[in-house]
């Protein structure tokens, strides 16, 4: 009987963190806060904890609980009043349990399967006003089924390696028996989404049986560390693989097609998957490139050139979805006859790029070429969406201008980054987002990037035109060397919006080089070097993620939160 081989990879999401803070009351205990900080898990799962909704407290130090009740209301944690600060002056480590246990918190599991437990874990200023911040005790594990395996499947059953013994409350420390977990059972799921809990612990692997119509397979991941509100993500895939770019040969193959040029023994089909009119072209896995690898790349779409007749326009059209992954080492080659430079030489305005990183790639402009050109790592000329896309470590060498993810924006920018870029060349004219932006950058940063000493400089874009927008954005690096430099953005046209935006209070620049432009100061912030917001007193990091709670309706496309990262790059997005 023929059996299908299922091959497994992992990717992981770090849910979100945020700040805590206390603010001084009296002796009577006050209680607030109803959040979940490690929203990256889905959107669908409870992420506040309502009115009528009761948790389990614990306490020990400044105040003394066991199992207290409290219930929310009315923006507070009820309690029966027996709650005091006690006159050790000591403060209070303490921890609490959703949903409230009477018998304390030693049910785990129901039909088999972790129940979803939320918990906060914190030490309180003694006297202070308590916020409560609430996570997930257990990581989700995701595993998602390609469509064609999933139409075949009738059902999973599910071993995980550890299971729960007990639960100290107060400290949260869990204690996990010495046998794998009981077998569950998840029938077929429509969507090839298959979701359940496991427990934080370490080196613990996952059993899995399919059942098909071809009989039973059965295979174990890796063992790996789980860690608590963490979101794992595997991905099952048949040995026929499906449709997407595997390989550096396959990437090359690619960009020669999608260009309209021949590849001998590859077609188009192998690498994209058509819906309702529109072709994903999917990467599946990280790609390293060598330096032969790179030269046999060609830039996906071009825009034809004045002065070279001989190039034609041609715009890339479709989606790109990157799924996360990543490609490195990656060293862009010149076309001939064409003077905008990157690995998307031309989307179009129908075209999404999306979910990528470039990690460690290149642009060198041909030293025998005296003409200047428009470079980019990622969008040379971009009238399309490019969202969640990253570029870090890469370089650009080039005597011309210069943008780290587009050179010329004239479509979206969303939820995406520049992190150690660094311009070289000493005469670029470049901008750490893009080098023109003729439309919106939304919820974007720019980090840690070595401008040299390039004369004309923006942090975010070197030019913003009329009209165009900077929103929910910030800039971290060093003063650069610049003679003329903007923080957000060197120079603009009227009516530009730069709208809560943010960077350093003790940075020696302007945040618009050229301030005779008409744009509204207010909505310009700076933040201190502990990134807190300088005249609302607030956290970078919240204040970025309000702006996206307030206006995530206004937008047809995902708008990431953020969450903390070290002291480089303060703020960081939460994966999709």
């Amino acid at each position: 009987m023929k059996k299908t081989i299922i091959l497994i990879f992992l990717c992981l999401t770090i849910g979100c963190t945020e700040e805590q803070c206390f603010t001084p009351v009296g002796n009577h205990v006050v209680i607030t806060g109803n959040r979940l900080q490690d929203t990256g898990r889905s959107s669908e799962e409870k992420n506040t904890l309502e009115e009528g909704d009761r948790i389990s407290f614990f306490s020990q130090g400044g105040i003394e609980a066991n199992n207290v009740p409290l219930t929310y209301s009315h923006g507070e944690w009820q309690h029966d009043n027996t709650l005091k600060w006690n006159e050790s002056g000591e403060t209070a480590l303490l921890t609490a349990y959703y949903p409230y246990a009477a018998s304390g918190i030693t049910d785990f599991y129901e039909n088999g399967q972790l129940k979803d437990i939320l918990y906060t874990h914190q030490e309180a200023g003694y006297g202070k006003r308590i916020t409560l911040q609430f996570g997930h005790l257990f990581s989700k594990v995701t595993f998602e089924a390609g469509e064609k395996l999933n139409q075949q499947i009738q059902h999973i059953d599910f071993t995980p390696s550890v299971q729960i013994e007990s639960l100290d409350p107060l400290t949260r420390e869990i204690t996990l028996t010495d046998t794998p977990a009981p077998t569950f059972r998840l029938t077929n799921q429509p969507d090839g989404i298959y979701a359940f809990l496991i427990p934080p612990s370490e080196n613990a692997s996952i059993r899995i049986t399919f059942t098909t119509g071809q009989g039973e397979q059965t295979l174990t991941t890796s063992p790996q560390t789980f860690e608590s509100g963490r979101q794992y993500h595997y991905h099952f895939i048949t040995k026929e693989k499906e449709a997407g770019i595997y390989t550096a040969e396959d990437f090359i193959a690619f960009t020669h097609l999608i260009n309209g040029m021949e590849y001998e023994g590859r077609s188009l089909d192998e690498f994209g998957i058509q819906e309702s009119g529109v072709t994903t072209y999917y990467l599946r896995n990280d790609i390293t490139f060598s330096e032969e690898e790179s030269k046999q790349v060609q830039p996906i779409g071009f825009l034809k050139s004045y002065g070279f007749p001989n190039r034609k326009t041609l715009a890339f059209k479709d989606c790109f979805d990157g799924q996360g992954h990543t490609l490195s080492n990656l060293q862009i080659i010149t076309p001939q006859y064409t003077t905008y430079q990157g690995l998307f030489g031309n989307i179009g305005p129908t075209a999404i790029i999306r979910n990528l990183t470039l990690d460690n790639c290149s642009y060198t402009k041909d030293p025998s070429i005296s003409r200047e050109f428009y470079c980019s790592i990622l969008a040379a000329w971009s009238e399309g969406t490019i969202i969640n896309c990253h570029v870090k470590s890469c370089t650009i060498n080039n005597l011309g201008y210069a943008g780290g993810i587009a050179n010329t924006n004239a479509g979206r920018i969303l939820n995406s980054s520049v992190n150690d870029m660094h311009f070289l060349g000493n005469s670029n004219i470049c901008g750490g987002l893009c080098y023109q932006n003729n439309n919106s950058i939304i919820n974007c940063y720019v980090t840690q990037c070595d401008f040299n000493n390039n004369p004309n400089v923006g942090g975010l874009c070197y030019n913003s035109s009329s009209n165009s927008e900077l929103i929910n954005c910030y800039l971290h690096i060093d003063s650069p060397k610049a003679a003329s430099f903007g923080a957000f953005t060197n120079t603009g046209g009227s009516g530009l919006a730069i709208d809560q935006c943010y960077y350093a209070e003790d940075s020696n620049f302007e945040p618009v080089y050229d301030n005779k432009i008409n744009f509204e100061i207010d909505y310009i912030h700076t933040f201190t070097p502990d990134f807190i917001v300088t005249d609302t007193g607030q956290s970078l990091l919240d204040a970025l993620n309000d702006w996206v709670d307030d206006n995530q309706e206004a937008y047809d496309n995902q708008l990431l939160r953020w969450q903390a990262g070290d002291e480089n790059t303060p703020c960081v997005h939460c994966q999709p």
